[in-house]
């Protein structure tokens, strides 16, 4: 428009919106091609074309054409050349654009394909462990139990402390929050106090007696609680029986003061969760405990009995 100008050829184009793409010899024109002669100015507008002999002036557009009419002007021959290329170079630009937007959505389709597999291997892959660790405890804690009822004791408590640090790998509890696992735990540890028990080493299953009564205390388990006092009152009991066999009868005392203790605190758990059997259970405990105190205090001291 402005070698126009100069040539002494002004062109109108104010509010005009020109949308042309330049082809070799040829405009395109909103989808027309029009034959590029640099006698004429095409215009078209509202569906409609029109050829207009050049003059001196271009013709002001008649109000009747809308703002979105193309208005396109032959330049001369001489100029036709940079505009062809600055056409062509558009197309290009356009071109590599839009295949650059492709491929970046192309890319991106295939990351987020690749991020949804690789969750899936990895759910997967957790699943698999899972079960193969479920199935890896199950047997250790099978043959656990066999080797305890053939009376291998040593092969036994091999086995209920290789679960016990086997579960311990997983996440811990804490003493608001314990884990049901610990609960898990518990159960080895009374097993493992039994065994020792079965052994006579009553102070190391008194130890695995307390961890046991702990972890239940935090998780408030109040059943397990009162049948792991009873337990641990057995275990007293028989402790004191063989110290009175022996003839020790103040050690002996001592035993059954502490099942006495044991058997009231089981008593008053049972009762809380209103079990029946564990209640009768631990007031028998009670009464037998009571006896065998009365019975030695009568051989200690004689004198106050009579």
């Amino acid at each position: 428009a402005a070698r126009l100008e100069r040539a002494g050829r002004p062109v109108v184009l104010t509010g005009i919106r020109v949308s042309a793409v330049l082809l070799v010899g040829e405009w395109e024109l909103d989808d027309e091609v029009h034959a590029a002669d640099e006698g004429f100015v095409e215009v078209v507008a509202q569906g409609r074309r029109r050829s207009i002999a050049r003059s001196g002036a271009m013709p002001v557009p008649p109000a009747s054409f809308s703002a979105f009419s193309t208005y396109s002007a032959l330049w001369p021959r001489r100029s036709r050349g940079a505009t062809v290329l600055a056409g062509w170079q558009w197309r290009v630009a356009r071109s590599a654009a839009n295949n650059a937007r492709i491929a970046a959505n192309d890319a991106f389709a295939k990351q987020v394909e690749a991020e949804n597999a690789k969750k899936t291997l990895e759910e997967t892959y957790k699943e698999l462990t899972h079960r193969d660790t479920v199935i890896r405890r199950a047997t250790i804690l099978r043959e656990g139990y066999a080797f305890r009822t053939e009376g291998k004791l040593d092969e036994a408590e091999k086995k209920f402390q290789e679960l016990i640090a086997d579960e311990a790998q997983g996440t811990p509890g804490t003493d608001a929050q314990p884990n049901p696992v610990q609960q898990k735990i518990a159960g080895y540890y009374l097993t493992l106090a039994d065994i020792s028990l079965k052994r006579g080493h009553h102070s190391t299953a008194i130890g695995r007696y307390d961890i046991a009564l702990d972890t239940y205390r935090k998780l408030q388990s109040t059943n397990a609680l009162g049948q792991t006092l009873l337990r641990k009152a057995e275990l007293y009991f028989d402790w004191g029986r063989r110290k009175q066999k022996s003839g020790d009868n103040t050690e002996a005392a001592k035993k059954f003061k502490h099942t006495l203790e044991h058997y009231k605190e089981a008593l008053k758990a049972f009762q809380k969760t209103r079990n029946n059997p564990g209640m009768e259970e631990a007031r028998t405990g009670v009464e037998e405990a009571t006896r065998r105190l009365d019975e030695i205090a009568s051989l200690l001291n004689p004198q106050s009995t009579s």
